[in-house]
């Protein structure tokens, strides 16, 4: 993708931080993540940014903007050089819950983290039948 081309992209929401002015969205497609500002400006509104917090971790949407350079590298994506100016956005399928039972991050700790995470017990007793 070229800078300061005009994109739509079809994503997961990832992670937010929605303020009164300015919003972050990390966008995802399978392993692919980019970041979406929102900043209040002619095409977005306070109020459009006020909905941004309303959207669901995981939810479906489509992203429309400019692709610029970004500022500084953004580790957090694995777009780290780039990020999306909005100039719209659309949930296509919000998901039910606020917080999921099973998050992208969870399921993609080393399993050396999980196991010392969840103490293991052993028990002297056999096990059913």
């Amino acid at each position: 993708m070229q800078l300061s081309s005009h994109c739509r992209i079809r994503g997961l929401t990832r992670l937010k931080c929605v303020g009164n002015k300015l919003a972050f969205v990390v966008l995802r497609q399978r392993t692919a993540t980019v970041q979406a500002v929102l900043e209040k400006n002619d095409t977005v509104s306070v109020e459009m940014i006020k909905f941004t917090k309303g959207i669901h971790r995981e939810s479906l949407v489509d992203v429309e903007g400019v692709v610029t350079k970004a500022g500084t590298e953004i580790a957090s994506c694995t777009q780290n050089d780039v990020e999306l100016r909005v100039t719209s956005l659309f949930v296509v399928s919000q998901t039910l819950l606020q917080e999921l039972p099973l998050l992208l991050e969870d399921a993609s700790r080393p399993a050396p983290i999980l196991k010392a995470q969840v103490p293991l017990v052993i028990s002297d007793h056999p096990p059913y039948s």
